[in-house]
């Protein structure tokens, strides 16, 4: 589903132009980072997940990682 917007969602990333992305759930982690990439959107490299059942400490403890990065 994401895949299939990819062009209209790189575009609007684009519009939004934030200093720099991240993705939040695996699953969008996986579909959206290489594309991002090659699009040369700057992407935080951090692979969190969906900070729902049960994964909510899990996703803290990933985004002091994310924190980090955005300081950069």
């Amino acid at each position: 589903m994401i895949r299939g917007r990819l062009p209209d969602t790189i575009q609007e990333v684009r519009e939004i132009d934030p200093h720099k992305k991240v993705l939040i759930k695996a699953t969008v982690y996986d579909a959206l980072i290489e594309p991002f990439r090659c699009a040369g959107l700057p992407v935080v490299d951090v692979r969190l997940p969906f900070p729902g059942s049960g994964q909510q400490s899990e996703f803290a403890r990933k985004f002091i990682e994310v924190e980090k990065d955005l300081s950069d």
